[in-house]
């Protein structure tokens, strides 16, 4: 159910289409098999779902927020509590909302919203970075979820990063300090 309500949600937000779609089912496959890959134990639905909508913040307008994680973050939230998410699942949807970008391993993450954040690297790196994934799992990931232009919506996302949030919050997206209570 979560996973259905994620998608419609990303479809009805975003203007890249396919592009950043694939790009979130991809990130999705991505993540949990590396949980499956760790034995980390993953609540697919809800991984799902997170994966759909961890870049959300940069397909809504609002400027509540410095950066677009955090607007994703405001935008988001309310939804997945309507949707029933709480407790612990909450945690773990607020951990991949703000620090599925970074590029370190977050201090007090869960290992849920970790398994989505190397994810992104897997799937930013083209599979370049394997985080000890086979070839062949990467290949059926790939290859069922193509890239289409998803370059050109990375691009979009650069620019409207920089324009909009300003280069001063790229450095708390890819660096971010250690989890807070959410």
């Amino acid at each position: 159910m979560l996973e259905t309500l994620g998608l419609e949600l990303l479809r009805a937000e975003s203007p890249y289409g396919a592009a950043l779609e694939n790009h979130c089912i991809r990130l999705a496959e991505l993540a949990l098999a590396l949980g499956t890959h760790q034995d980390v134990e993953m609540d697919e639905d809800l991984v799902r779902c997170a994966a759909y909508l961890h870049d959300i913040g940069l397909c809504v307008k609002s400027h509540s927020q410095p950066n677009y994680l955090k607007r994703g973050l405001d935008f988001a939230r309310p939804h997945v509590q309507r949707w029933g998410v709480q407790g612990s699942d909450l945690k773990v949807f607020d951990e991949v909302m703000l620090y599925s970008h970074s590029l370190r391993r977050v201090s007090g993450m869960g290992p849920q919203a970790e398994m989505v954040r190397i994810a992104v690297s897997v799937e930013h790196s083209w599979g370049a970075l394997s985080h000890g994934l086979s070839g062949a799992t990467l290949q059926k990931i790939f290859s069922s979820h193509q890239r289409l232009d998803f370059s050109r919506v990375l691009w979009e996302f650069a620019k409207t990063t920089l324009l909009d949030d300003g280069p001063s919050q790229l450095f708390g997206i890819f660096f971010p300090k250690a989890p807070q209570t959410l």
